[in-house]
Order: C-alpha cells, then sequence, then structure tokens
C-alpha cells in the first residue's frame, strides 16, 4: 500500500554535498527514506533525510563499518572528509546472509575496524584526562560482551560464515550506538 520513487546512485558514488542534494531533490515530498547498502550510500541517504527533517532507515548489504547506527555522516566538501551531525535510523536491517555474501574486503574492514575500538575508548580517556573534556565510560562499555565474542568468532568472519556475523553485526550496531549517546565519535573513533 506504500507508494514509492527508486533513486539510482551512480557506479561508485561519492558521499558529497552534491550527492546528498541530488537525493533530497529525488525524494520529492516522500515521508520516508530507505537507504540500501553500504557505508557511502547510508552517509548520503542519512544526510538527505537529516536535511529533510524526514525519517529513514536503513537496509545494510555489508558489516564494513558503523555508521549504520551513528548521528553522523562523513561528506567529502570541497576536497576535505567533513563529519557532519545526523539524525539516526528509525531502523536498520541486516540480513546477515546478505552480509556474509559481501566482498570478504569489506568484512574483514569492518573486523578490523571493530577490532581498533578498544584503543578508540583508550584515546578518548587519555585525550579527557589531558585536556580536561569531556569523557563517559557508559558508550563504549556496550560494546564490551559483543566485542568479546566478535574476537570468539574472528576466524569464522574472516571466512564469511553467516552464523558467525552475528557478533560483527552487534559490534557494528552498538559501535554507532555509542556514538549516537555520546554525542562525538571519540567511542569509536581514535
Amino acid at each position: 500500500g506504500f507508494s514509492y520513487n527508486w533513486v539510482n546512485l551512480p557506479d561508485h558514488p561519492v558521499a558529497s554535498p552534491e550527492s546528498v542534494q541530488h537525493v533530497q531533490t529525488a525524494v520529492g515530498d516522500a515521508s520516508a527514506v530507505v537507504a540500501v547498502g553500504s557505508g557511502t550510500i547510508n552517509d548520503i541517504v542519512k544526510s538527505a533525510a537529516h536535511a529533510l527533517h524526514r525519517p529513514y532507515l536503513v537496509v545494510g548489504t555489508a558489516l564494513s563499518m558503523n555508521g549504520y547506527t551513528s548521528s553522523i555522516s562523513a561528506l567529502l566538501d570541497g576536497g576535505i572528509k567533513r563529519t557532519v551531525q545526523t539524525t539516526p535510523a528509525q531502523a536498520v536491517i541486516l540480513d546477515l546472509d546478505i552480509c556474509a555474501a559481501a566482498p570478504r574486503d569489506m568484512t574483514l574492514a569492518g573486523l578490523g575496524d571493530m577490532l581498533s575500538k578498544p584503543f578508540s575508548e583508550a584515546d578518548w580517556r587519555l585525550a579527557s584526562r589531558v585536556d580536561g573534556g569531556y569523557h563517559c565510560p557508559r558508550p563504549g562499555g556496550i560494546l564490551n560482551e559483543p566485542f568479546q565474542q566478535m574476537l570468539r568468532d574472528a576466524a569464522a568472519i574472516g571466512q564469511g560464515k553467516a552464523e558467525s556475523m552475528v557478533s560483527l553485526a552487534e559490534s557494528v550496531a552498538l559501535s554507532g550506538i555509542s556514538m549516537a549517546m555520546a554525542g562525538v565519535s571519540s567511542p569509536a573513533s581514535g
């Protein structure tokens, strides 16, 4: 019973203000926006939905990054990568069979990124002691249990086994949520 407009992006799109504007225009007066894809597509659509003050949801196709649930997007603006505030997704759908079928390099990128998260938390804690800035242990703390399971599953994740993707999916999702909780990218970005 829903009508929809399908917006195609070019092969190898760039998350830029121009791409965001293209999606905003193409979305028209739709009441919600759905992203189907991974990092770049998510950042473009999330930014467009935020600018339009529309809810959006994302159907993730790879576990390559933690932006599905975060409240930021990374846009290339004038040759400089900028992090901009956005509204988190109302819902995230991660079909583990689809994510397991993603290019192996994307899965390994996500695993590698998640393996760095304890260092991000340590960097944030150290920075707050050095410069007296904000730090809260709670956002990073939500990753502890899924992170430990992800470590146990790492070999199977690297082999692309769908059943092992649960812990990576949880880590990816909770990492983005930790940034939204903190209001900064520090819990998940050194």
